[in-house]
């Protein structure tokens, strides 16, 4: 094995590499999006110093898009009709499959609260080109200590169970119960875990060309100095290296120019009084390193705080735990710094702005234009303080003399469309996909849908790319997850039916497939093709022989879902219920032939009395009064 002292060395080399490369490269382009994004004042008045000082009015072009395009990615991906799906590699695999897909439901949607997460992380991918969304398994235990006094039968079967860890045992008292002094460990936490990941928080190594593939990733934290104690048994903390650094006053810890700007009270953290709530700069380094000397690199998880390692442990994910979304991923790189919509979007937004801000200042300057005033003739206290009465010692009309305005040119509206039409071009924003144009040059549905269309290709285009890249990588990894931590069985609510779930329901050859053709125009086509197919062509499919009961309600579930609702499902029988209804129409036939009343309860035979019979509840019934298996 490789010394701790070797390791720390190259971890803190690449860690120094990537905090250099971050500085200097992908903090000050993070922080320009950042502002064309926020259309802060104070970058406009850096930007444009006159103009600021007569307005500040400023454009907000780039807000609308990340809003406009961030609105149809969350519905495809986080609505009703679910883009990624699981499914079985095998035969055998399929009810595993459907176990997991809805274990993995849940856990994403209510358990994580999955949509506010993935929000934050579409957003900062379309603000920033860097998105990243962080994936674990969080496990936490916690020891009780109990004293019992049992009987024998229950002492021995207490000592056998193996989360119980017995530390006294007396002398058994006059009735042969035994004293026991015993400690249980309790699951606290057994769980997937989302959380996002700031793009101002993360490190890695400058010549990686993504993060998965990269030799260093790091994530930076601030701590508390109390939180790192804790760290000691809860994460296997140096309690040496922990030591040391609360005694030096919390570690040499400071505020990022990104901070700085995003919250400048961080500064004054340092001046806390209690030496529990200083802070602490912690890195969470996934490094790939050559550990036993061999020449192969392993995946290590190492912890670092104020230049020193906590903790080294192997990377039990083999992979980095991080997902990342860009609308314009660089291939020769992690992070874009070439191109992306904030420079695209931001471009017109300061066109915007600076034209806009003429036109306030030439209207303001035309409303209450100026006056050259001869003072000599004019009573200059009465015009300043803007009297009724202004007096005078000569005619007004020779002592004042009023600025003629300048008229706006007659092509600035027309510039304006213009640079209208190059942000639909640019961005693919068009007035009809935003429902803002009312005259429509084509009045017929057709021809507004095939424009639609058009217009929406390019946030679907994002979409598609959203879901490849990070949300299917994403999902395959939480189903590693739960099948490699998930040890005890648990049991969920999907659509407000219970469902339970043993580590052995989940295990198989999963994988995950996406469904990226989500736009409104196709969830219609995809809505219309299966009410066709479940008029039209089911009917004679089920005469044939070619679909049965199984498919007549998987289409139905799937055009309820594309047309918006979510739990389509618990409107239609499950398989349990469909054999529980099976059963109680046996037991009903079976009944009724023990009561010697032939064809009681099935439908088309005549009773003793003439009357016919359609339902099951008679045979039901019948069947329950002897001892038939009735359903209710």
């Amino acid at each position: 094995m490789m010394d701790r002292e070797r390791i720390e060395s190259v971890v803190l080399a690449d860690l120094a590499r990537a905090k250099a490369y971050f500085e200097e490269t992908v903090e000050p382009k993070l922080l320009e999006r950042r502002d064309v994004y926020l259309a802060s004042k104070e970058f406009y008045a850096k930007k444009f110093r006159e103009l600021s000082k007569k307005t500040d009015f400023r454009s907000f072009g780039f807000y609308a898009y990340v809003q406009w395009a961030k609105a149809p990615i969350l519905d495809a991906l986080m609505g009703a009709s679910r883009v990624v799906h699981v499914v079985g590699c095998g035969p055998e695999d399929e009810e595993a499959a459907k176990i997991m897909e809805r274990l993995i439901q849940w856990q994403v949607a209510q358990q994580c609260a999955g949509f506010q997460i993935c929000e934050q992380w579409v957003e900062d991918a379309l603000i920033y080109e860097f998105g990243v969304l962080k994936v674990w398994w969080e496990r936490a235990t916690e020891e009780r200590e109990f004293t019992a006094v049992l009987p024998d039968e229950q002492a021995s079967a207490l000592m056998s169970r193996p989360d119980v860890e017995i530390r006294d045992v007396g002398e058994p008292d006059y009735f042969g119960d035994i004293p026991i002094r015993f400690s249980q460990q309790f699951v606290l936490a057994n769980k997937a875990v989302l959380d996002n990941v700031s793009p101002f928080d993360m490190r890695w190594s400058p010549e990686a060309k993504t993060l998965e593939s990269a030799n260093f990733v790091a994530q930076r934290q601030r701590i508390s100095t109390s939180e790192l104690r804790r760290g000691i048994d809860q994460f296997g903390y140096d309690e040496r290296a922990v030591r040391k650094i609360c005694e030096s006053g919390g570690g040499a810890i400071s505020s990022t120019e990104s901070e700085e700007i995003m919250n400048p009270e961080l500064g004054n953290i340092g001046a806390e009084e209690d030496p529990a709530r200083r802070q602490v700069e912690l890195y969470e380094c996934y490094v790939n390193i050559d550990t036993d000397g061999d020449g192969v690199l392993e995946p290590m998880i190492v912890t670092v705080a104020d230049g020193k390692v906590l903790r080294v442990e192997p990377n039990g994910y083999e992979r980095v735990p991080f997902f990342m979304l860009a609308a314009h991923k660089d291939p020769a790189k992690v992070f874009s710094t070439d191109i992306s919509m904030a420079d695209i979007s931001g471009e017109l937004q300061h066109f915007v702005t600076a034209m806009v801000r003429q036109i306030l200042v030439n209207t303001s300057i035309s409303n209450k234009p100026r006056k050259f005033i001869n003072v000599r003739k004019v009573n200059m206290e009465d015009m300043i303080e803007d009297h009724t009465y202004v007096r005078c010692s000569d005619d007004p009309g020779g002592a004042v003399l009023p600025e003629q305005p300048t008229q706006i040119a007659g092509w600035t509206m027309g510039f304006f469309e213009l640079l209208k039409q190059y942000e639909e071009e640019w961005t693919g924003r068009t007035r009809y996909n935003q429902g803002m144009q009312a005259e429509s040059l084509n009045k017929t549905a057709t021809g507004i849908t095939a424009i639609m269309r058009a217009g929406s290709q390019r946030s679907g285009l994002i979409t598609k790319n959203f879901a490849e890249t990070g949300f299917k990588p994403m999902l395959k990894f939480l189903v590693m997850l739960n099948q490699r931590y998930m040890d005890s069985r648990q049991m969920i609510r999907v659509f407000g039916r219970p469902l339970a779930v043993a580590p052995d329901d989940i295990h198989g050859d999963l994988d995950i497939i996406v469904e990226t053709d989500v736009g409104l125009e196709k969830r219609q086509q995809m809505i219309g093709a299966l009410t066709q197919y479940l008029r039209e062509v089911y009917p004679y499919a089920q005469q044939a022989g070619l679909a049965g009961p199984e498919h007549f309600t998987a289409a139905c579930i799937k055009a309820l879902e594309l047309s918006g609702l979510s739990n389509a499902r618990q409107y239609f029988f499950t398989e349990e219920e469909r054999m529980r209804i099976a059963m109680g129409k046996a037991g009903g036939a079976a009944g009724a032939g023990i009561d010697g009343a032939a064809g009681v309860g099935v439908p088309g035979v005549a009773l003793a009395d003439g009357r016919g019979t359609q339902g099951i509840d008679v045979g039901n019934a019948v069947g329950a009064q002897n001892g038939g298996v009735g359903f209710a």
